[in-house]
């Protein structure tokens, strides 16, 4: 047997292994990479819809009339003008109702109920991880008195809606955190002028 065929062969495997692990590695980044991108993609959505829907709260409701009727840590509901009629709208996360539209475990239901672009009310679906609202007065602090609430603070975490299985077999998923303060503008200014 030729000493410089063996070695060939062994340097050769060794290089095609080397090659293997390299191109599994920057596989899975990619995919996880892609998991990220994924789970940030669904929050935006989720977030663009909230802040647009927080900004109108209170638009075209009457002095006498209270804008928010529930305000909990889970759940909003709220009135708006919406295409010259007034509308409820409510964003509700509920812990106990999975997802069941994604592979993920941790995915929960967050519902919004409201009018959409054509003004017909319906009711939307999106899964989230957790999902909190606290509510703050004029002054900057909390508050649990929906007439005396100016600012709206809103927590959301998503993730990728299938898994990216790790190099030790457990199955990860992209994750995506939001958190974001609104000051409605109608409410603000109603807020202004009864203090």
């Amino acid at each position: 047997m030729n000493i410089g065929i063996t070695t060939s062969f062994i340097v050769g495997g060794l290089l095609m292994l080397s090659i293997l692990h390299m191109n599994y590695t920057v596989s899975n980044n990619s995919r996880q990479s892609t998991m990220q991108m994924i789970a940030k993609t669904k929050q935006q959505t989720i977030s663009q819809t909230i802040t647009a829907d927080f900004q109108r709260m209170g638009y075209g409701v009457k002095e006498n009339e209270p804008v928010i009727t529930f305000a909990g840590s889970e759940k909003i509901v709220f009135k708006a003008t919406i295409g010259g009629s007034k509308h409820n709208i409510i964003w509700q996360f509920n812990s106990s109702a999975k997802y069941k539209k994604t592979e993920n475990p941790n995915d929960y239901k967050l519902r919004r109920t409201g009018p959409v672009a054509n003004g017909k009310v319906s009711t939307t679906f999106y899964s989230v991880v957790s999902f909190n609202l606290t509510y703050y007065d004029m002054q900057g602090n909390e508050t649990t008195a929906k007439s005396k609430v100016d600012k709206i603070k809103v927590k959301i975490v998503t993730e990728s809606p299938q898994p990216l299985t790790s190099s030790t077999g457990k199955k990860e998923y992209g994750r995506s955190f939001w958190q974001r303060t609104i000051v409605p503008s109608s409410l603000h200014i109603r807020n202004m002028q009864t203090n």
